[in-house]
């Protein structure tokens, strides 16, 4: 069994496959420790080398993906709380419909919903260029979106309101 001193933030899989190592094998990491059992002493080193040579591939660029893809999954469920995706589908069809039959006011009334809605994609953007070119993995971990701040500006759009107005 080959052993080395690695700290938990590191991927243990990563490091595992990298020195040639089976995902299968009952490896396991105790007491700072990443002991695996079917490769070399030599192996499991080369390995964490190779890893910690290019932490920015190996290691920032897997975590940089991670956060963003939570921030984008927050910022959907923030939406989720106002407006179901159901509800949005609906919105959608009344919205084309609008279009379609010069309904300018109600095509207005839902366009409101839809900027809101990219006012919220645009924050997940400019989290993510942010924690594209972070290199601090601290501060990529807790990099965060407060989606409250939107609440001041949602529309509150309702089917009921679009579907009354006629013009």
């Amino acid at each position: 069994m080959a052993s080395v001193t690695v700290s938990t933030q590191y991927s243990m899989r990563r490091i595992v496959e990298l020195s040639g190592g089976s995902l299968d094998e009952d490896n396991y990491y105790y007491n700072g420790q990443l002991n695996v059992n079917d490769v070399t002493q030599e192996e499991l080193e080369t390995g964490l080398a190779t890893y910690m040579a290019d932490l920015e591939l190996y290691f920032l660029q897997p975590l940089r993906g991670y956060r963003s893809e939570k921030i984008s999954r927050l910022a959907n469920e923030y939406i989720e709380q106002s407006y179901p995706s159901y509800r949005r589908e609906l919105f959608i069809a009344l919205a084309e419909e609008a279009r379609n039959n010069g309904l300018t006011d109600r095509a207005e009334y839902i366009g409101g919903l839809l900027t809101w809605i990219k006012t919220v994609v645009t924050a997940v953007l400019t989290a993510e260029t942010a924690i594209e070119s972070e290199i601090d993995s601290e501060v990529i971990s807790s990099y965060e979106v407060d989606f409250s701040a939107f609440d001041a500006t949602n529309p509150n759009v309702t089917i009921k309101e679009a579907m009354s107005i006629g013009t």
